[in-house]
């Protein structure tokens, strides 16, 4: 009950937010992650875009059982038989990075840019995250991701 109240208080604050610049995104999508995140589960987007230039963010919910500082997120956009691959080390502990810094609830809202100014032209966008987080002086990944709740594609 609990969690299903954060997920609704959440939505409601970030409609709030985004409604006041509600011109600026065209897209807005979240996967839950329950149970954690598997490390071969990709977590899948897909939008036409609507503008020329675009900024795509990612926006990743987590809460106290998260045991890490930062996240590796390996990206895939497709687009017009385009392929951009990349790898995100996302610090959580960078100044600014967290929407709600000032909240007293468990759980953490981060919005991080992954690809700014970029033009998909005109047809469909696909997106693809994947985690790539491995204990320290480890090379095996972790099987099972605890703390991520959800991850969020914005486009704008």
């Amino acid at each position: 009950m609990r969690n299903h109240l954060c997920k609704v208080l959440f939505t409601i604050c970030f409609t709030i937010i985004a409604g006041c610049n509600s011109n600026d995104f065209y897209y807005l999508e979240f996967k839950n992650v329950n149970d954690g995140w598997k490390k071969n589960e990709s977590l899948k987007f897909n939008f036409f875009p609507k503008n020329s230039q675009s900024k795509l963010k990612v926006l990743i919910r987590n809460d106290k059982a998260y045991p890490f500082s930062n996240i590796y997120l390996i990206s895939k956009i497709k687009f017009d038989e385009k392929l951009i691959t990349d790898t995100l080390n996302i610090n959580f502990e960078d100044e600014g990075i967290d929407i709600f810094k000032t909240n007293s609830l468990s759980v953490k809202n981060y919005s991080i840019i992954l690809k700014d100014n970029i033009n998909f032209g005109q047809d469909s966008v696909s997106v693809e995250l994947k985690h790539a987080i491995r204990p320290a002086n480890s090379s095996a990944a972790i099987e099972s991701l605890k703390g991520i709740i959800s991850v969020g594609l914005l486009a704008e």
